[in-house]
């Protein structure tokens, strides 16, 4: 699979994208704010965001 570079670039924008989002749930779920909340800053589905509170306790 040959990736184009605009192809590379988009997916590597995605991934950082996608670390920050965890990053600002993960700091939200230590602050306490609600996981309703946190789902509709971050559009993280409850999966995500139970898999965190895991890591995160």
């Amino acid at each position: 699979m040959c990736e184009t570079w605009d192809e590379f670039v988009a997916n590597e924008v995605a991934e950082e994208k996608k670390e920050t989002i965890v990053e600002i749930a993960t700091v939200m779920l230590t602050k306490g704010i609600p996981v309703d909340t946190i789902k509709e800053c971050t559009g993280l589905k409850q999966e995500d965001i139970d898999e965190l509170f895991k890591a995160a306790v």
